[in-house]
């Protein structure tokens, strides 16, 4: 995975070098993002056939809301995600000693235009997103950015503590 210059890894380091024995053991890797964090495209990267396959991991989920679901049962030599919303208190109380964390942030501001176009305009329907969008298109285009900061503020002591803190050897933290 290409890393980003802002990038920031604890025991991930070695694989900036090459060394894929830094995470092939018997672990759990486990992505944690933010909705409109690009993903489901980082997802896809990361399982990419080519990538995850010579790491010896097999996909374990596609998504998981950490609000609306419990804490996944995953089977070593997993990688699990997007796992959203995850606090770092949350994910240091659900983790194994072993699991590995690759942690995705955007920049807020993108996060807040991205909930309001995204719902308005291209996301893929559902009954929720039908209703959202239906009330969204009377808003004008502030209005809807107030949805996206409303959106956001659901994650924001998540997401700040991730942002603020160094990652733990276990971690590898990024933006996109």
């Amino acid at each position: 995975m290409p890393l980003s210059p802002n990038a920031t890894c604890g025991a991930f380091r070695d694989c900036r070098l090459g060394n894929r024995d830094a995470i092939i053991e018997s672990v759990r890797v486990n992505f944690v993002t933010f909705h409109k964090s690009g993903s489901q495209w980082v997802r896809d990267v990361l399982t990419d056939p080519e990538l995850l396959g010579p790491s010896g991991l097999t996909r374990a989920s596609s998504g998981i809301n950490h609000f609306l679901q419990p804490w996944p049962k995953l089977p070593d030599n997993s990688f699990a995600g997007p796992i959203y919303g995850l606090s770092p208190e949350q994910w240091e109380f659900y983790s194994a000693a072993d699991d590995k964390a690759v942690i995705v942030l955007r920049d807020p501001r993108d996060i807040v235009v991205s909930w309001a176009d995204s719902i308005s305009f291209s996301h893929v329907d559902s009954a929720i997103v039908d209703l959202l969008r239906e009330g969204l298109a009377t808003l004008n285009s502030r209005n809807r950015l107030l949805f996206g900061i409303a959106q956001f503020r659901f994650n924001s002591n998540s997401y700040r503590g991730w942002a603020t803190r160094a990652p733990r050897e276990n971690e590898c933290r990024t933006s996109v």
